[in-house]
């Protein structure tokens, strides 16, 4: 009688694990490639469904809606790439801008057939670049690093909303009654290989992406090649009854929040809640360029704002 007691216990252990683990879902940010990200969640035992954001970890991550990243990530790039971050770093110049339009449907096994655009993008954007630094005052490496960085909090906050659309999923199949969402930072130690990538670098990415390292400037004239601001701003989705908030995008790693029914109903009503259409399974299998650009652009300008961006359009700014 007490092995079948045991048998039983050990029965409902094993299932309350496997649910949780199905009811987990994890936005893994640090050093790439993909077997990297396995070799962190295998030594730290990560438990869940995971989205990868990194260095070429391309489609790597289990969650469905994980953006394919063929290029490097983060800020620290001394070139724009129509590939970085995902591609979601802002296309500043009219001639990429049309360019991209022209090449959004190649991918990785159509390089050939891409060769001036990924060759002439970076020189370019550089020029524009550094015509934007020359009006505001600035030095091109720092607007530079700005602009790297809106393309990584970009990136970060699709990957966040990517985790709340897949939990409304595992809510509404009544999979799960409730569902945490972590951020964690998985090359955080300090003796990391390629550099520590902890709460000090992401808030770092963070800062630049506001601009809040370049003082005294006109923020209204930093707009991309089809007049939407190229500048983040975080949004909050949710407020918890103890004061917390959950953001569209994470403060800090380790950072975790469960989501109810209920709280996915707040965020879909609240600020974050038109973003939830944009996350879709193509941009994970599909290595083309695709409408990626457009994610957080122009279709949401509303009479020179946009929703992911606080900024008015600079009259003199479409000019440029």
């Amino acid at each position: 009688m007490k092995k079948i007691i045991l048998v039983l216990l050990n029965i409902c252990a094993i299932s309350v694990s496997q649910a949780s683990d199905e009811c987990t879902l994890n936005l893994l940010w640090g050093h790439g490639g993909g077997a990297k990200v396995r070799k962190a969640i295998k030594e730290r035992a990560i438990r869940g469904e995971n989205i990868y954001q990194g260095c070429g970890v391309r489609n790597q991550g289990d969650n469905k809606y994980q953006m394919n990243q063929e290029g490097f990530n983060g800020d620290w790039m001394s070139t724009l790439r129509h590939n970085y971050n995902g591609g979601l770093v802002p296309i500043m110049s009219k001639e990429m801008n049309k360019a991209y339009y022209k090449n959004n449907n190649f991918g990785r096994e159509d390089y050939d057939l891409m060769t001036d655009f990924r060759k002439s993008f970076p020189d370019v954007e550089k020029r524009k670049v550094e015509e934007l630094a020359e009006m505001l005052g600035v030095h091109r490496g720092y607007l530079n690093d700005g602009l790297l960085s809106v393309g990584f909090m970009r990136l970060t906050h699709y990957h966040w909303a990517a985790l709340v659309k897949r939990a409304d999923e595992l809510i509404s199949q009544k999979t799960c009654t409730e569902v945490k969402i972590n951020f964690i930072c998985h090359s955080d130690s300090e003796n990391e290989r390629g550099g520590t990538l902890d709460d000090k670098i992401y808030h770092r990415r963070f800062s630049k992406s506001k601009f809040e390292h370049l003082e005294d400037i006109d923020k209204s004239l930093i707009i991309d090649a089809e007049g939407s601001p190229a500048i983040y701003e975080e949004k909050e989705c949710v407020k918890f009854d103890d004061g917390t908030q959950l953001k569209s995008v994470p403060l800090q790693c380790n950072e975790g929040h469960t989501l109810t029914k209920e709280v996915i109903q707040k965020y879909r009503a609240g600020a974050c809640g038109d973003f939830l259409p944009w996350v879709s399974t193509k941009y994970k299998e599909d290595t083309k360029l695709l409408d990626r650009i457009e994610i957080f652009r122009k279709e949401n300008l509303n009479d020179g704002y946009s929703p992911y961006g606080s900024y008015p359009i600079h009259p003199n700014a479409l000019n440029q």
